[in-house]
């Protein structure tokens, strides 16, 4: 099943027509990287899956597990679970990464939410991606960029 499926999506930004019939599936499981020279439309493909005002979708669909969200309110995609992260994010003091991710999940999930679950989980997938253990309860964005 398709997780992501953007079909020939053109973008306008400030008049001038950045993306032109892009076209991208990323199935479960698949990870994408898109690189490229600076201009080429990275960032405005990050924004306008995000939901960014200032990116006008001229023709083409967005779809995120089989909804088209071309007009869906940023608020509405991120409880879907689409999140844009910073290139150079500013740190948040007093709030950790673990009080992020659980307000975001109680949010999403809400009665459903079950916070022994969450604490397992979050330990279970520190381990398997040989992360810090530290790292979640420190500050949001303390110490992390790129």
């Amino acid at each position: 099943m398709n997780i992501l499926k953007i079909d020939n999506l053109t973008v306008d930004v400030s008049g001038k027509k950045i993306l032109k019939d892009f076209s991208l599936e990323i199935k479960s499981g698949e990870i994408h990287v898109i690189m490229g020279p600076n201009g080429t439309g990275k960032s405005t493909l990050t924004k306008v899956i995000m939901g960014d005002d200032n990116y006008k979708i001229l023709k083409g669909t967005i779809s995120y597990n089989g909804k088209v969200i071309n007009d869906m309110p940023v608020n509405e995609r991120a409880k879907m679970g689409i999140f844009l992260g910073m290139q150079m994010p500013l740190a948040i003091e007093g709030v950790s990464n673990a009080d992020f991710l659980r307000t975001a999940l109680r949010v999403k999930e809400g009665d459903n939410f079950k916070l022994f679950a969450f604490i397992k989980e979050t330990e279970e997938l520190i381990k398997k991606l040989h992360m810090d253990p530290s790292m979640i309860h420190r500050g949001i964005n303390d110490g992390f960029s790129g």
